[in-house]
């Protein structure tokens, strides 16, 4: 009994280690991505050219489950990347192969595929901002931080203005494809509001904080206690 008790958790701590389900979530949403172009694409709302070009609903399955996967795992691979060493060398090659993913299907699919080109400026930076404690580890956490908080908050910025821009181009009809515009919106949005999410928490990282008991002082995680 014993030793399945132990074989239980011996496994649970390679599981533990190896997929951290909460730093991969990001990853698994910006990979949805690709499959809600997919289905803006199929069924063409707006009944502007270029027209559906899956041939059945079956091929349109499939394609949404495989772009899934693999766009997916692509974004993960960084997320889930725990070293300093080589972490934006893995970065960089995720985004090279996210980037040419997305360009073969807008060449061999649809043009909308494009639109995630796009999304991948705020995915990315979110990528960043979520391995920020493994690209800026020990005492220049605190110093790095600010300069993270004031990149935040010019994306955020930016964005912001862009989706208001897009915004008045969907009510006042000057995109012709506006159905599936305010699909892709809805989705930058969040992808808007993880941003500031994350200026929040690098707003609170600004500041040291020290910790005094009667046996110990701390500032931030490093003792001083003598």
């Amino acid at each position: 009994m014993s030793r399945i008790i132990f074989f239980k958790r011996k496994m649970y701590m390679m599981v533990k280690r190896f997929i951290n389900i909460k730093r991969a979530l990001p990853g698994v949403l910006f990979g949805f991505s690709i499959v809600l172009i997919s289905f803006a694409v199929y069924q063409n709302p707006s009944q502007v050219p270029p027209l559906n070009p899956f041939p059945g609903k079956m091929v349109f399955y499939l394609f949404s489950v495989l772009s899934f996967l693999v766009s997916s795992f692509i974004f993960i691979i960084p997320l889930l990347w725990k070293q300093r060493k080589h972490f934006f060398l893995i970065f960089s090659l995720s985004f090279v192969l996210q980037l040419s993913l997305l360009v073969l299907c807008s060449i061999f699919i649809h043009r909308d595929f494009l639109t995630m080109v796009f999304q991948l400026f705020i995915m990315y930076p979110l990528i960043l901002f979520s391995q920020y404690k493994v690209v800026f580890a020990g005492p220049q956490a605190v110093i790095q931080s600010r300069r993270m908080y004031n990149l935040s908050v010019i994306f955020f910025v930016l964005w912001s203005v862009w989706l208001l821009m897009m915004g008045y181009a969907l009510v006042t009809r000057q995109e012709p494809r506006w159905a599936e515009s305010l699909i892709y919106n809805v989705y930058i949005l969040i992808l808007i509001l993880m941003i500031f999410i994350h200026l929040l928490k690098f707003r609170s990282r600004m500041y040291r904080r020290v910790y005094i008991t009667s046996t110990t002082i701390r500032i931030d995680n490093y003792d001083f206690t003598e």
